[in-house]
């Protein structure tokens, strides 16, 4: 008989460290729901309702993964993405949007952007994106 999974939070408890996981999202109710969903999976959260904030923050290499919306007002989350790239951070990112993928592959893929996921998102699945990030390689900066 094959064995269930376990579930995400044990999954990131046992990498060995605690994962900080950063959200980029306008929308400040879509934000609160993300940021409540993950750290009931015990990782911790830094959220930022524009690009701009994130981007004006403190060291962006303290970040395990990047969850970012598209559509934002200034920057969308893909040029978000690339300027993170710019300043030297390679960790993967997940992309959120109620739009489809709209920007090619090859410069998603060139980006670090390892998923483009339909709104609302279903929590298991946004879990599993989490953690195939978390334990992606970074992307080589070019």
């Amino acid at each position: 008989m094959a064995r269930d999974a376990p579930p995400a939070s044990l999954a990131f408890q046992r990498a060995g460290r605690v994962h900080t996981i950063c959200i980029v999202e306008d929308d400040e109710a879509v934000r609160d729901s993300l940021r409540a969903l993950l750290e009931t999976h015990r990782l911790t959260v830094a959220d930022f309702a524009t690009p701009q904030a994130l981007l004006a923050s403190g060291p962006l290499s303290d970040f395990d993964c990047f969850i970012v919306d598209f559509q934002m007002p200034g920057m969308n989350g893909l040029e978000l993405v690339e300027a993170l790239r710019a300043r030297g951070v390679s960790r993967c990112a997940i992309v959120i949007s109620a739009a489809r993928a709209t920007a090619p592959r090859e410069r998603m893929t060139k980006a670090g952007v390892i998923a483009w996921l339909p709104k609302p998102v279903p929590e298991p699945d946004l879990l599993d994106w989490i953690q195939r990030a978390i334990d992606c390689t970074p992307v080589s900066l070019q």
